[in-house]
């Protein structure tokens, strides 16, 4: 796995909240990734860099799919309306305003002809 550092706590990922609505702490995740609760802690505060096997390590710990990394818990993979899937879209790094309004474009029109 990567050994790159990052500028500042990954931004978009939710792995914390995810731990904290499961009750684990950073020493149960090692233990299930095969990693120390130190390294966890440099994961989650960007002191490391997280790569995507990271990722999906910390998804086979959590016992989710990788997707639901990316959203807050409980929402059960909905997001509904304009506003949440812009607001969604916008969480991807690097996404400009134009790509997002794109995007919402494609989104609507498929689930007006689906309807």
């Amino acid at each position: 796995m990567a050994n790159t550092k990052t500028a500042s706590e990954p931004k978009g990922i939710f792995i914390r909240e995810l731990m904290e609505a499961r009750g684990l702490k950073n020493k149960d995740v090692a233990e299930a990734i095969g990693t120390s609760d130190v390294n966890v802690s440099r994961l989650l505060s960007g002191q490391r860099g997280l790569d995507l096997d990271w990722l999906h390590a910390f998804a086979r710990a959590l016992e989710v799919p990788i997707w639901e990394l990316f959203q807050p818990p409980g929402r059960n993979g909905k997001v509904s309306g304009e506003a949440e899937v812009k607001a969604l879209l916008k969480r991807i790094e690097g996404l400009p305003d134009e790509a997002v309004s794109h995007v919402w474009r494609l989104i609507d029109g498929y689930v007006s002809d689906a309807e």
